[in-house]
């Protein structure tokens, strides 16, 4: 399998987790400031997105095969 596919599914699935623990950061968040908490929870997902890709990256093992010429 190509890194490239690797990369992308580590990426959506580091991804799919940081989006569902800002959920869940949000709505505890919630409880206590109600006016706040909308802000909180797009902070934390969009955070999820940039976090998850560096992840994604350092967990993938690099390609030793260059790419093929085409």
């Amino acid at each position: 399998m190509h890194s490239g596919v690797v990369v992308l599914s580590a990426y959506v699935v580091f991804a799919i987790v940081g989006e569902i623990i800002a959920y869940f950061l949000g709505r505890q968040f919630e409880s206590y400031y109600p006016s706040w908490s909308l802000g909180v929870f797009l902070a934390m997902f969009f955070l999820a997105l940039v976090i998850a890709w560096p992840l994604a990256v350092m967990v993938t093992p690099e390609d030793k095969e260059p790419p093929p010429v085409v």
